[in-house]
């Protein structure tokens, strides 16, 4: 992770204390800013690669569109928002906007994993569906479809590990440390809620060193096989 107060995130609102979500935000020197004249202000007075956060209840396209055009327009700053509520076209935006993630205020518990991952020069996907947190074995292999295997449909890694959180399109697993990159093809094979083990082909969408020496990876379910 990088080192303290190395980066900037400004939180727009007028909330304090911060959101339960900042109390232990590390490796960012946050500060509040009122409203956007003050938020144009501060960042007249920085170059530093800056996250904006904006809490919301909820939050529409009209709100999304409006926030981003009052920003500057550079490849330093990026759009956090959290919110309880998204409306639907909100996601289509970040399609086309890398520097734009939205966070459903359930799961805001994830701020810092998601700072750590911009902070290294990850991309960031917003997650439309909810996420469930489950506590289910895994095994993790490389994929027949990796386009980096030198030996064909050949398996080059294996682990054990715990899904850490599940929805209709991905998961977060807790597994040894493999070597891994975003966009390699994995299979994960998990045990359902009826007992039985579920196969599945994934994209793997981050990846996360744990203090522990371990590694929470994000994957993208491609297709499912009982």
């Amino acid at each position: 992770m990088p080192g303290v107060h190395e980066f900037d995130l400004i939180y727009l609102g007028n909330v304090h204390p911060y959101p339960f979500y900042l109390h232990k935000v590390k490796g960012f020197k946050v500060q509040t800013q009122a409203n956007m004249e003050s938020l144009r202000r501060a960042f007249a007075d920085t170059s530093r690669r800056t996250v904006v956060l904006v809490g919301l209840d909820y939050c529409g396209r009209k709100q999304i569109d409006q926030l981003l055009e009052r920003l500057p327009q550079s490849s330093s700053v990026t759009l956090i928002v959290v919110a309880q509520t998204f409306e639907s076209t909100c996601y289509k935006v970040t399609l086309e906007r890398s520097d734009l993630v939205l966070v459903r205020e359930k799961e805001a518990d994830s701020i810092q994993s998601i700072l750590d991952r911009w902070a290294n020069g990850e991309r960031i996907y917003s997650r439309k569906k909810e996420r469930i947190p489950v506590k289910t074995p895994v095994m993790v292999k490389k994929s027949a479809l990796n386009i980096h295997s030198p030996a064909g449909s050949s398996i080059l890694a294996l682990a054990e590990g715990r899904m850490r959180d599940f929805s209709a399109s991905g998961a977060c697993l807790d597994i040894p440390a493999l070597a891994l990159a975003p966009k390699e093809f994995l299979n994960v094979i998990y045990m359902s809620q009826d007992g039985k083990w579920v196969s599945v082909e994934c994209q793997l969408r981050w990846v996360q060193k744990t203090e522990e020496g371990r590694a929470l990876v994000g994957v993208q379910f491609l297709a499912v096989s009982a």
